[in-house]
């Protein structure tokens, strides 16, 4: 065979194995950017699960905060207010506690420690002394500004 014979064919035969490899080249590469895109999906999806969760959880945070603000200030005017149940002092001062460690924020964290503090004082202090109305009024400094950080961090969110 002459080379005029052997060259089409070995044209077609190079020009096959470089189709494959390009191929293949370009089959790598897009694999690569469909696994990036999944990556970047399931970061994002955690980071809003994240973000929702912190949501839930400074909201409940909230409730808990103002359940036990509540039960302190039906101890602290029981003249306007119905019976007391210390269950429900107690419930709301755990749910704070267990609640307030999941809290990213420092200054939170830090805020509703003092809130819970000033809460404890309050509960070894006898209702109508001096002492004990400044200690409700210390507990409601805190819980306010407790509550407006909260209000804060839900607005980022």
């Amino acid at each position: 065979m002459k080379s005029q014979d052997w060259l089409p064919i070995l044209t077609f035969i190079l020009g096959s194995i470089f189709s494959l490899a390009s191929e293949s080249l370009r089959n790598h590469y897009q694999r690569d950017r469909d696994r990036e895109a999944r990556l970047s999906e399931q970061a994002v999806l955690r980071e809003r699960e994240q973000q929702e969760f912190m949501a839930k959880t400074l909201i409940e945070l909230q409730d808990s905060l103002f359940d036990l603000m509540s039960y302190n200030q039906r101890i602290m005017y029981p003249q306007y207010q119905s019976s007391t149940d210390p269950g429900t002092g107690t419930q709301a001062d755990i749910r704070s506690r267990i609640l307030v460690v999941r809290v990213r924020d420092d200054q939170l964290r830090e805020s509703v420690e003092l809130v819970l503090a000033r809460l404890m004082a309050l509960s070894n202090s006898r209702p109508g002394e001096a002492e004990a109305w400044d200690k409700w009024r210390e507990a409601a400094a805190q819980f306010e500004a407790a509550n407006d950080r909260i209000g804060q961090l839900l607005q980022t969110f």
